[in-house]
C-alpha cells in the first residue's frame, strides 16, 4: 500500500475547504502587468509579444518547478503543496452564486468569468452560459485530479498556470485578439484531455444515448441531452453576434439545472479520487 502517495489525495479536500493562498491572485497580477507593458503595436508585433511574454512568465515557473523537483529533500511535500495550489479555485463559488443571483448581478459576474458580453442575456441565456462555463471548468478539474495518480503535482500546477494565462490573455478580451493566441491552442488541447472522464461521469450515467447524438457542436449536444435542457444559441463576442445552433431538448435550463450540474461535477471529482485511492491502496 502506497501510504505516501495516498496522502497526496488530501490535497483535494484541502483545496475545497481551506482558504486559498494568494498565489493565483499574484499570478494574475503578474500576467496583467506584463501584458500592459508589452501588448502594443500592430497585429504581428502583438502576436510576437504574446509568445515572448508566455515564454518569460510560464517558462520562469517551469524552471522553478524543475529546480524543486531535482533538489527537494521532501518531494512529496512539494507535490502535495503543488496539488493544493493547482486545485484551489474561486470559480466554483462564482458559478454557484449564479444559481441565486438576479439578472443584473448575474450578467456582471458571468461576463467577468467567461470573457463575454453578457449585458443583453436573458435569464435563460445566463443559465446556458453558466452551464457551458461549468462544463469547461469540470474538464479542467477532472484532468488535474487524474494527475494525482502519477503524483504529478508540479505538472498539475504548471497546467493550471497555463490555463490561467490563457484566460487572462484570452483573445475574446478587448485588445488581446492577437496577443493571447499563443496560449489559447495548447490550453484547449490540454483541456480536451479531460473530456473522456467528463463524459464518463457526467453524460454516460445520465443518458448513454447522448454519446451518439449527431447534433453539432457534439460536446455541447451530448451535455444538453444528458442534462435534459437546451444549450447553445447566439453568442456575442468582441461586439459581434455569432450564430450557433441550439442543441438538445426544447426545455430551457434553469437554476435547478445549474444545481444538478454542480452536484454531478463534485460527485465526478470525488468518484475519480476514490478510484485513484483504491488503485494506490491495492498496488
Amino acid at each position: 500500500m502506497n501510504w505516501p502517495e495516498l496522502s497526496l489525495l488530501l490535497a483535494w479536500p484541502a483545496a475545497l475547504w481551506l482558504p486559498a493562498l494568494p498565489f493565483w491572485d499574484s499570478w494574475r497580477l503578474l500576467a496583467d502587468r506584463l501584458a500592459a507593458k508589452v501588448n502594443k503595436g500592430g497585429p504581428r508585433q502583438q502576436r510576437l509579444a504574446g509568445a515572448l511574454a508566455l515564454l518569460l512568465l510560464w517558462g520562469s515557473l517551469l524552471a522553478l518547478a524543475l529546480v524543486l523537483s531535482l533538489s527537494a529533500d521532501l518531494p512529496l511535500v512539494i507535490e502535495g503543496l503543488a496539488f493544493y495550489l493547482a486545485l484551489s479555485d474561486g470559480r466554483p463559488a462564482t458559478l454557484k452564486a449564479m444559481e441565486s443571483l438576479g439578472k443584473v448581478q448575474g450578467r456582471q459576474l458571468l461576463g467577468t468569468l467567461l470573457k463575454r458580453d453578457c449585458s443583453a442575456y436573458t435569464p435563460e441565456g445566463l443559465a446556458k452560459a453558466a452551464v457551458e462555463g461549468r462544463w469547461r471548468y469540470t474538464k479542467e478539474r477532472l484532468l488535474l485530479v487524474l494527475l494525482l495518480l502519477p503524483s504529478a503535482g508540479l505538472v498539475a500546477l504548471l497546467l493550471r498556470a497555463w490555463w490561467q494565462l490563457a484566460e487572462r490573455w484570452h483573445p475574446a478580451r478587448p485588445g488581446f485578439w492577437e496577443f493571447g493566441r499563443a496560449a489559447l491552442g495548447p490550453a484547449r488541447l490540454c483541456r480536451a484531455l479531460g473530456l473522456v472522464p467528463a463524459l464518463f461521469w457526467l453524460v454516460l450515467p445520465l443518458k448513454p444515448s447522448a454519446l451518439f447524438t449527431r447534433e453539432k457542436p457534439r460536446q455541447l449536444a451530448m451535455l444538453a441531452w444528458a442534462l435534459g435542457c437546451q444549450l447553445g444559441g447566439p453568442l456575442r463576442l468582441q461586439g459581434r453576434r455569432l450564430q450557433r445552433p441550439r442543441v438538445g431538448p426544447a426545455t430551457a435550463p434553469s437554476s435547478a439545472s445549474l444545481r444538478r450540474f454542480r452536484h454531478l461535477a463534485l460527485s465526478a471529482e470525488l468518484g475519480t479520487l476514490l478510484l485513484i485511492g483504491l488503485w494506490l491502496a491495492l498496488s
